[in-house]
């Protein structure tokens, strides 16, 4: 006799009017206060948004706060930021100065600007790769269910090597390479990732997206890139159902063409609204989830609670400041 697994189906139920209010309220302090509100707007939208998924009629909640990403922008403003532009504002004026006084000729400030350029360059793409890092950092500790958090505990010089390493590869393999690339930030990520009591589990194999990863590259220009989107949900349906956390396992069942359609009237909601249409997006964005997202197994399992970690709310305001398309997917 077969056992039927159990299916727990993920619901959204957020209603755009409620979403409306709360982005047409956070437009009007964010003007009203300069864009200070912004943060603590952010989190009163992301709250909501978490909070309208729920499995078994237990809701997840997003317990971040905007004085976490305040204080979080204060600190990449006075700490990372600002001396950044010092730096920049000091050689550009010792540089002038040492020039006119003919202290050293243009040949010494071409080289110095040729050794300097890539020096900046690389540590502003090691800035954005911390962005990212303390970023997903934030964002995975402040959600959680029926008070299980989850905890990404891998480094960022770990997490940055292997960035590198992917970037490089990609690039040496004009692009071929990047479904291994995709499995590696994978496993990284889910290695290194607690929640609750439940150690994740992924086996997949990334040979099985190389044939789409090659027609879609090639497919870029003819298409002006949207055969990526293929890509993506080819992407997005191996992330998850390779993916188990103990007795549970995913399933996402999205299409190229699923995909495609929510990208195509997102952006034309976005373009006809001139951005008025952001709350619909989010909402369609919800809808696509849970309609192509399935988690089979039993949910009965013990609870295990996991520790906050509070210190990584620079991440969020660093994720701002140095990629701001890095804040598209609230949960």
């Amino acid at each position: 006799m077969s056992i039927v697994e159990q299916s727990n189906p993920v619901i959204y139920d957020g209603r755009i009017k409620t979403l409306y209010k709360i982005f047409l309220s956070n437009l009007f302090l964010d003007i009203l206060t300069l864009g200070i509100y912004s943060f603590w707007g952010k989190s009163k939208l992301r709250a909501y948004l978490v909070s309208s998924f729920s499995i078994k009629e237990h809701r997840f909640e997003y317990t971040g706060n905007g004085r976490e990403l305040f204080k979080g922008f204060l600190k990449v403003l006075f700490f990372y930021m600002l001396p950044y532009f010092l730096i920049e504002l000091g050689l550009q004026f010792l540089l002038t100065f040492l020039l006119s006084s003919r202290i050293i000729s243009e040949d010494v400030i071409y080289w110095v600007y040729t050794l300097y350029n890539p020096l900046f360059t690389c540590i502003l793409i090691l800035a954005i790769f911390y962005a990212r890092y303390a970023s997903l950092r934030y964002k995975i500790s402040r959600v959680q269910w029926k008070g299980i958090r989850a905890k990404l505990t891998c480094s960022f010089t770990s997490y940055g090597i292997l960035n590198i390493k992917n970037y490089s590869y990609n690039l040496i393999t004009f692009g071929l390479g990047i479904p291994r690339s995709d499995h590696n930030y994978i496993c990284h990520i889910l290695n290194n990732l607690s929640i609750g009591n439940l150690k994740p589990r992924f086996d997949g194999d990334y040979k099985t997206l190389s044939e789409i990863n090659f027609f879609t590259l090639l497919l870029f220009i003819p298409t002006l890139g949207f055969s990526r989107i293929w890509y993506r949900a080819a992407l997005n349906r191996y992330r998850f159902n390779h993916f188990q956390l103990g007795p549970l396992r995913f399933t996402n069942s999205q299409t190229g063409g699923d995909l495609f359609k929510l990208h195509i009237g997102n952006l034309l909601i976005l373009l006809c609204t001139l951005g008025i249409g952001l709350p619909l997006i989010y909402h369609r964005q919800s809808q696509f989830l849970v309609k192509h997202t399935s988690i089979i197994g039993n949910l009965n399992f013990e609870l295990l609670q996991t520790e906050r970690d509070t210190n990584q709310s620079i991440g969020e305001s660093a994720s701002e400041l140095l990629d701001s398309g890095l804040d598209v997917a609230f949960f």
